[in-house]
């Protein structure tokens, strides 16, 4: 069992699986109900729950992790109170409609048992059921076909009623989980991005493979130096991606997502291992995914709200579709050349087992159709005009690989200002007169951000661009100038958030020039928000005895803050080390 779980298979790595015990970390949640995180220790106290997640969230991940942490246990001691069986769903598509009921789900049990060589599976699985000594693992309910799952979900349902004393835990893609186990379980909960201590621990599995001149702390330096890259990386599935790039000696971390997207996807279609890719010439895959993504952009509302699959049947077609253009075989070369991008790219995923197919993130998918209308500006326009929360984001990435942006923004200003503000912190060559126009309007919008998570998001994006343009400058300093100068605790406020959302180390210089401000709190909650720009700040003030400053660096929650915790008990004040001890052993409690 512990060879079988040990390895997880990454789709565009085939020949290298990493090892689950060396990336898995504490993956956090929260309550669908009341929006609340929730720590993975947390969830040891309920019995039953669902977890839904984006692709590529971890959710795989964290059921094997549970079997993989049962049997190494089970080598140390026979005191483990459940068995888990992890069992994936998908198989379930294989079986007639008329026959999804307890029984089967039974039966498969007792198959997944024999998989790991379980000595009397069938006499253990019934008994047990009966116990309610089984910790019921169900993987992937996305993955069932849309035909047959209500049934499936009818048959999971019957069989934890009936069995109402064993534990159990269901995954499932968000865009399709239809609260299909409300009268079955405790709590449903979504998994949360990674935050900044998450990222490191999973970047620590790859620090053996790192070249002789780079290192997991310039990695993550390099990620805050682009905020908009490094929002990309809080997924998992996006984080093995930079960090297998990162790991190849000439690989450079472009500074916008638009060139990120550029050489990533390069890498993955072309380079990587491509004495065995069918398709050498990446420009032919290329052009099928921009044709694939388009195609879902235009068609995503006739879909199911928030579903971006694709029907196997409709992928096939856009592929055959666009192939003739690319002088290649619509009959003889659609499946190789869909196999190839699926198995050796990982940019588009087979869901459902082969059912449906989406990007391995939304804005993979994005900047897709953005590239396929690199020279269709007008009909980019359109599209925007028709369905601007649709298209907000790939006119963004537009504006990231466009010449100039100019007549674009222009258009947008007069549809959706603020998308026209995010859009200058993309856009490669943009009039100073409209940009400056933009910016002067939205600094009048400032106060706003309080409540706007959107508009703080923005002034956050725009004022983190690190490219010598000056428009990120300008905004910048704008909001230094209104949290240092301006009267209104609102408007104070407001750059202090904004601020924050930079994940710039000069923005969290400025913030800590607040820490102590009873006056403005906000200041200190944003700075811890900030992760670990924030803890070499914190570290002289926990030097100097600050029990504030150490109980921040435990929530902060990171290698380098329980570095710094560590360092303190040898300080040579003896009721520093106290406190050091007391907020290590929190440290601890917190984080394991």
């Amino acid at each position: 069992m512990i060879n079988k779980h040990q390895e997880l298979k990454v789709s565009f790595l085939p020949n290298h699986p990493l090892n689950l015990q060396k990336i898995y970390l504490s993956l956090q949640f929260l309550e669908k109900a009341n929006n609340e995180p929730i720590n993975f220790s947390e969830i040891k106290k309920y019995n039953r729950l669902a977890i839904k997640g984006q692709p590529g969230a971890g959710k795989t991940l964290l059921l094997k992790y549970l079997v993989l942490s049962w049997a190494r246990e089970k080598l140390k001691t026979s005191s483990n109170e459940y068995v888990p069986i992890l069992l994936e769903l998908y198989p379930l598509n294989e079986i007639e409609i008329s026959a999804l009921n307890i029984e089967l789900l039974k039966q498969k049990l007792v198959e997944a048992l024999d998989r790991d060589d379980f000595p009397k599976a069938n006499s253990f699985v019934e008994r047990n059921l009966e116990k309610g000594k089984l910790f019921l693992l169900f993987d992937g309910l996305d993955e069932v076909k849309s035909l047959i799952r209500p049934q499936v979900v009818q048959a999971i349902n019957d069989l934890l009623d009936k069995y109402d004393k064993c534990r159990v835990i269901i995954t499932c893609r968000a865009a399709v989980y239809r609260n299909n186990f409300a009268e079955s379980v405790e709590k449903t909960l979504d998994i949360k991005e990674f935050s900044d201590r998450q990222m490191r621990l999973f970047l620590e599995a790859w620090k053996s493979e790192m070249p002789p001149d780079k290192s997991i702390d310039q990695l993550i330096q390099t990620l805050r130096d682009r905020p908009l890259i490094m929002e990309l990386a809080r997924n998992p599935l996006m984080l093995t991606i930079v960090a297998h790039l990162y790991t190849q000696p000439a690989f450079v971390l472009p500074q916008s997502r638009s060139d990120f997207y550029q050489e990533s996807t390069h890498i993955l279609l072309n380079q990587w291992q491509n004495n065995f890719n069918q398709y050498k010439e990446s420009a032919h895959k290329r052009r099928v995914l921009q044709h694939l993504a388009l195609f879902a952009q235009d068609n995503a509302s006739k879909q199911q709200k928030n579903d971006l699959s694709l029907d196997y049947e409709i992928v096939v077609e856009q592929i055959q579709k666009v192939l003739p253009d690319l002088n290649l075989n619509p009959e003889t070369d659609t499946q190789p050349i869909l196999k190839e991008i699926v198995e050796r790219s990982g940019l588009l995923l087979e869901i459902e087992r082969g059912d449906k197919y989406q990007f391995a993130h939304l804005t993979l998918q994005e900047y897709f159709a953005a590239t396929a209308l690199r020279d269709r500006e007008n009909e980019l326009i359109e599209r925007f005009k028709n369905d601007p929360e649709r298209w907000r984001e790939t006119v963004k990435l537009w504006c990231g690989f466009a010449g100039n942006s100019t007549n674009l923004i222009e258009v947008i200003y007069q549809e959706d200002s603020l998308t026209a503000f995010e859009c200058l912190a993309d856009a490669q060559e943009v009039s100073p007169t409209l940009a400056e126009k933009i910016i002067e309007e939205f600094k009048e919008k400032l106060a706003e951000a309080n409540s706007d998570e959107n508009l703080a998001r923005a002034f956050g994006a725009v004022a983190s661009d690190v490219r010598e343009r000056g428009r990120g400058k300008v905004v910048f300093e704008f909001l230094e100038n209104a949290l240092n100068n301006y009267e209104s605790l609102e408007i104070r406020q407001a750059s202090v958030k904004a601020l924050s959302k930079t994940n710039l180390p000069q923005a969290a210089d400025i913030l800590f020039r607040y820490y102590e401000d009873i006056n403005l709190a906000d200041a200190r909650l944003a700075l811890i928000n900030m992760g670990d720009i924030a803890v070499s700040l914190l570290k002289g003030l926990a030097e100097q005895g600050s029990e504030m400053a150490m109980r921040d660096l435990v929530k902060i929650g990171t290698p380098y803050s329980r570095e710094i915790l560590n360092g303190l008990l040898y300080h040579s004040n003896e009721n520093i080390q106290r406190l050091a001890a007391l907020n290590l052993a929190e440290f601890r409690s917190l984080n394991n």
